[in-house]
C-alpha cells in the first residue's frame, strides 16, 4: 500500500512559512511517504523563497500533487507548479500576475535603490515565467506577457492553459485531517499526533 501525506498551506510565502513547510516535507521523507498532497490557497510573498521550495519539492523522492482550493497567485503560483499533478476546485482562481516590491514604512530610496528594486522585480517576473512555462508547456514569451498583464484564470481556463490537470471538488479523503502550515510559520498537526497526517492509497 502506498503511503500518502496531506499538508494544507494558507497565506503568503514567507521565511517562516517556508521553514514550516520544509519541516513537513522532511518529515514525509523520513517516514518514506510515497505521495505528498499540498492543498493550498496562497497569494503573494517571496518569489525567491517559493522558487527554492519548488526546487526542493521537485527534488525529493516523493510524488508531489498540488491543489488550489481558493486563490493562488504570484509566489503561490510558483509553489503550485511544483506538482507533477495539479488540481483545483470548481471555484478556485489563479492570478498570473506581477510580483510586488514591499517597502518598509519611512524607507527612503535614491536612484540606485530604486533601480535595484526594479531589477529584483524583473528577476522575479522572469523566474515566475520560467517556472510556469516549464510546468505548463506554454511558450515563455506568452507567460511573460501574461505575468505583466495580470491574467486571471478560472478553472476551465487554467485547464486549457495547462496549469491544472483536473478540476476536482474533493480535496482529500474522508477521515483525513491535513497537517496545517500558515504564513506565520505555525505548523498545526492533526488531532492526536505531532506528525503530519499519513494515509494509505491503493
Amino acid at each position: 500500500m502506498e503511503k500518502e501525506n496531506y499538508v494544507r498551506f494558507v497565506g503568503k510565502v514567507t521565511a517562516r512559512s517556508r521553514n514550516a513547510l520544509l519541516r513537513a516535507i522532511d518529515s514525509a521523507v523520513r517516514e518514506r511517504i510515497d505521495r505528498l498532497h499540498l492543498v493550498m490557497s496562497a497569494s503573494g510573498g517571496s518569489v525567491t523563497l517559493a522558487a527554492s521550495l519548488c526546487n526542493y519539492l521537485q527534488g525529493v523522492p516523493i510524488e508531489i500533487h498540488t491543489y488550489n482550493f481558493g486563490l493562488v497567485s504570484t509566489a503561490g503560483l510558483v509553489l503550485f507548479c511544483a506538482g507533477t499533478k495539479r488540481f483545483c476546485t470548481t471555484h478556485a482562481r489563479f492570478v498570473v500576475g506581477c510580483p510586488e516590491v514591499t517597502f518598509h514604512p519611512n524607507t527612503r530610496l535614491g536612484e540606485a535603490g530604486l533601480e535595484e528594486a526594479l531589477r529584483s522585480l524583473r528577476l522575479d517576473q522572469e523566474r515566475m515565467a520560467e517556472v510556469m512555462a516549464e510546468a505548463t508547456g506554454t511558450e515563455i514569451s506568452k507567460v511573460r506577457a501574461d505575468v505583466k498583464a495580470e491574467v486571471v484564470l478560472d478553472p476551465r481556463k487554467a485547464l486549457e492553459y495547462g496549469l491544472v490537470h483536473e478540476i476536482r471538488p474533493v480535496l482529500f479523503p474522508k477521515g483525513v485531517v491535513p497537517y496545517a502550515v500558515s504564513e506565520t510559520g505555525d505548523s498545526v498537526p492533526p488531532p492526536g499526533g505531532g506528525e503530519p497526517a499519513w494515509g494509505e492509497g491503493a
